[in-house]
């Protein structure tokens, strides 16, 4: 592999690239503040100074990553242990780079994480980790799979004005989900994850991004599973010692009362749609998952 191939201007955000052989004559000034006179083979150069003077960037060698943003520091490719990049909504995404005796963070504007990442991956063939939460996972592959329909990458499928529809509503709602708060946020990506495994289903569609989805969404199924298993083990076992005039347990539930702010008054003579109401209110406020809620309530009525 060239590694000359990969340093290009798609490793910049908010700076300014330079080739090898476009090197600005202020090179010597970033040399001095944060590169090394002793490895000269430049193969790319971001100035992220404001005044571009070459005080602030990163300096790309065949052997090394010199850099200075909010810190000072450099790194060899052979040190490298550990690649990773940090997903998750609301947030900049985060590059991070393990070495044998340190560990890199890089979040700033200037450069861009995702191909900073993809290099150092294929420069040290070390595969790079996606952390991401389970619903943002989830999120992220029904977005692949919803745009590679879009772009016409499955081959024989051609969707009918219906199944149109449904794909312009998927992106929507999508866009809208974003928006929403964490609890409510989990509840309607897990909702429209059993929507878009019916629609692809529908297409008989066949794909690696669709097993994986298949299998993130089991994942969900059993993380809710052990949640509920040790919910319901700790409810079991507070209202048997409850039945049993345990003070205890008597004080411990009052409390639990207290603390997630429920009147005994303000319960009676509501309506079983109005307490359904206010249990979804207290996951809400609480972050519990509104479908594990609801799995505990209907094993009650069962």
């Amino acid at each position: 592999m060239m590694l000359e191939e990969y340093v290009n201007e798609r490793l910049v955000d908010q700076a300014k690239f330079y080739k090898s052989n476009e090197l600005p004559e202020y090179i010597g000034q970033a040399i001095y503040f944060f590169g090394s006179n002793s490895d000269c083979e430049i193969l790319g150069f971001i100035d992220a100074s404001d005044t571009l003077d070459g005080t602030r960037g990163m300096i790309i060698t065949a052997s090394h990553i010199y850099f200075q943003f909010a810190k000072i520091g450099s790194f060899a490719y052979q040190d490298i242990v550990g690649l990773s990049l940090e997903k998750h909504r609301h947030q900049d995404m985060k590059a991070v780079i393990q070495t044998n005796t340190k560990t890199y963070a890089f979040t700033n504007h200037y450069i861009h994480q995702e191909a900073f990442i993809t290099l150092l991956s294929d420069v040290t063939g070390i595969d790079a980790t996606i952390v991401m939460t389970l619903h943002e996972k989830i999120e992220n592959n029904m977005n692949i799979i919803l745009q590679d329909i879009n772009n016409e990458e499955y081959e024989d499928v051609v969707l009918s004005p219906v199944q149109e529809k449904k794909l312009k509503d998927f992106f929507e709602n999508l866009s809208l989900i974003q928006q929403m708060n964490e609890p409510d946020y989990q509840y309607e990506i897990e909702v429209l994850c059993r929507q878009a495994l019916q629609f692809f289903d529908e297409l008989e569609l066949d794909s690696d991004e669709i097993d994986e989805l298949i299998q993130l969404e089991e994942q969900l199924h059993e993380n809710e599973n052990n949640q509920f298993d040790q919910a319901q083990s700790y409810y079991d076992d507070l209202m048997n010692k409850y039945r049993q005039g345990d003070s205890q347990a008597m004080e411990q539930i009052k409390g639990m009362m207290n603390m997630l702010g429920i009147n005994e008054e303000e319960l009676r003579g509501k309506s079983p749609e109005e307490l359904q109401q206010y249990l979804y209110d207290l996951c809400d406020r609480f972050g519990v998952s509104r479908s594990l809620l609801e799995k505990m309530m209907n094993n009650q009525k069962a």
